[in-house]
C-alpha cells in the first residue's frame, strides 16, 4: 500500500522526474529525502484504516458546497475557453466537478455502512457495487475526454457503448496499448460484481436468493479488488494521479464475519 501511494498517489506529481519509482530503492530514497528515512516504521503508521502517506495531497476534488444569498448569486464552473459546464443561481448547494470520485466516496459511505453490525443491509452493499461501477465507467469517460467520438463504438444499437467494451476496447487506446490483464483478481472480482449488480440491483429477478453472513462477507471483500484496486489500476495504466483515499481502500484487510 505504502509503495502504491509513493507511485501512484498526487503527492508525487513530479517525482518521475527525479526518481526511479519502479524500484524500492527509489521509493525509498524519495521517502527519505522528505523525512521518513524508516520505511518499517512508516508502513505501521499507515496500518489506520484512515491514515494516508503524510506527503499526500488532494490535487483534484469531488466538488465542493457552498452558501448562496438569496438573489441573482450564482456559483458556476466553466471551461478555460469559457463555457459554462454548471451553475446554481440564488440558493445554497453543492457542484460536482469529478463524477467518477464523487460516485467512488459514496461508493466507500456505503460498504461502511455494512460492516455496522446488527445494521448491516445487504442493499447498502447492492448500491455500493452500482455506485463503484459507475465510478469505473465515469473514470474511462473522463480519461476518454475530447478523444471520445473517435475511439470505437461496436455493434451496440442506439449508440451505447457498453463498460465491458470500454474496458476492452478503450483503455488500451489510453494507455499507450496496456490492455487489462483478465487473469488478474481485480478483472475476476470486477465481473461477479457486475453480475451481482445487474441480477439484484439495476435488473431484479422475481426469483428468490440466499445471503448468508459468509457470503455477504465475500462480496464485501470483493469490493476492494473488483472495485478499487481495478480503479487503481486504470489511474496506474492511463497516467492519471489517485486520490489518496482510492489507494488506501485498494489495499483494506479483509472483512470478517465475528460471531458472539
Amino acid at each position: 500500500m505504502l509503495v502504491a501511494q509513493v507511485r501512484y498517489g498526487q503527492g508525487q506529481a513530479h517525482a518521475w522526474e527525479q526518481y526511479d519509482l519502479d524500484t524500492a530503492e527509489g521509493i525509498k530514497q524519495l521517502l527519505a529525502d522528505n523525512g521518513h528515512s524508516d520505511f518499517d516504521g512508516l508502513v505501521e503508521e499507515l496500518r489506520p484504516i484512515d491514515a494516508v502517506l503524510p506527503m499526500e495531497t488532494h490535487l483534484f476534488s469531488e466538488g465542493w458546497s457552498f452558501n448562496l444569498p438569496p438573489g441573482e448569486s450564482f456559483m458556476a464552473v466553466r471551461e478555460a475557453g469559457g463555457k459554462e459546464l454548471a451553475r446554481v443561481t440564488g440558493e445554497s448547494g453543492r457542484i460536482v466537478t469529478s463524477q467518477y470520485q464523487e460516485r467512488f466516496n459514496y461508493s466507500v459511505r456505503t460498504l461502511k455502512r455494512c460492516t455496522n453490525g446488527e445494521a448491516a443491509d445487504y442493499g447498502d452493499l447492492l448500491a455500493s457495487f452500482s455506485a463503484g461501477l459507475a465510478s469505473i465507467e465515469g473514470f474511462i469517460n473522463y480519461k476518454a475526454g475530447p478523444r471520445r467520438d473517435k475511439l470505437p463504438r461496436g455493434a451496440e444499437p442506439d449508440h451505447k457503448v457498453s463498460l465491458d467494451f470500454k474496458l476492452d476496447n478503450w483503455i488500451p487506446a489510453l494507455s499507450a496499448g496496456h490492455p487489462i490483464d483478465k487473469r488478474e483478481k481485480s478483472w475476476q472480482d470486477y465481473k461477479e460484481i457486475r453480475r451481482v449488480r445487474n441480477e439484484r440491483e439495476s435488473h431484479p429477478k422475481t426469483s428468490p436468493y440466499p445471503i448468508s453472513g459468509t457470503i455477504f462477507c465475500k462480496q464485501l471483500n470483493q469490493w476492494r479488488t473488483g472495485i478499487a484496486m481495478m480503479l487503481l489500476s486504470l489511474h496506474a495504466k492511463t497516467g492519471r494521479l489517485a486520490p489518496p483515499e482510492l489507494v488506501k481502500h485498494a489495499f483494506l484487510p479483509d472483512i470478517e464475519l465475528v460471531s458472539g
